[in-house]
């Protein structure tokens, strides 16, 4: 992905305002120009050339879409998660699985609609959502679904359905839970372990020791 040039112009008016003209290579080779009124919609329509390889046509009708109400939260999630290349089946299921259990009331609605207000709401009612064993949602619980979400909205950055990340700066839950202090055993507790455990398995768990290597 990605075209073979783009550019943003700043244009003075003549009433003291700017203007910002983008300049492209379609991928025919002839040169495109489009102005806008601000550098937000100017940069998104240069990601919107970026992710359609430089054609204005489907650029144009991706921006209309978004406009119009045609490319939901819904519709990008899906976008997200085909672009994810360092995450399994498992994982790719625990986030379908959370998407439709915490953002049902918002997958319906337009990207572009989405304000930060929206998100604000969204973690106001997670703070009431029961977790674990009836009690309430723990924050770092409703800071891992915040981090998918503003994932999604990164990609529609990207993808030039929207200017901005409303996630971004909202303010999330602190855990009012008191860390545990991890305690590591010592090398003459292994070597007590050790001496008490099957020698079948020690070099296994040598190995695991040794390397920092999980189960996982």
């Amino acid at each position: 992905m990605g075209f073979l040039v783009a550019s943003i112009v700043e244009r003075p008016r003549k009433n003291g305002t700017v203007s910002y003209q983008v300049k492209w290579r379609e991928p025919d080779g002839s040169w495109g120009s489009e102005t806008w009124g601000t550098q937000s919609e100017a940069e998104m329509w240069v990601r919107l050339l970026d992710s359609c390889d430089g054609s204005s046509a489907e650029a144009r009708k991706r921006f209309d879409e978004a406009r119009k109400g045609g490319v939901t939260l819904g519709e990008v999630f899906d976008q997200h998660l085909a672009q994810l290349t360092n995450v399994g089946p498992y994982q790719l299921k625990r986030y379908r699985s959370a998407m439709d259990e915490h953002f049902a009331t918002m997958t319906g609605r337009t990207i572009a609609g989405i304000t930060r207000t929206d998100i604000t709401s969204w973690v106001n009612q997670m703070r009431k959502k029961p977790g674990r064993y009836g009690q309430p949602m723990a924050a770092k619980t409703i800071a891992n679904h915040h981090g998918l979400l503003s994932a999604c909205m990164t990609t529609a950055v990207i993808l030039g359905y929207r200017p901005d990340n409303p996630c971004k700066g909202v303010k999330l839950p602190k855990s009012a839970h008191t860390e545990e202090i991890i305690r590591f055993i010592t090398p003459a507790e292994w070597a007590r372990i050790m001496e008490h455990m099957d020698p079948h398995f020690r070099p296994f768990f040598q190995f695991l020791v040794g390397t920092g290597l999980r189960f996982g």
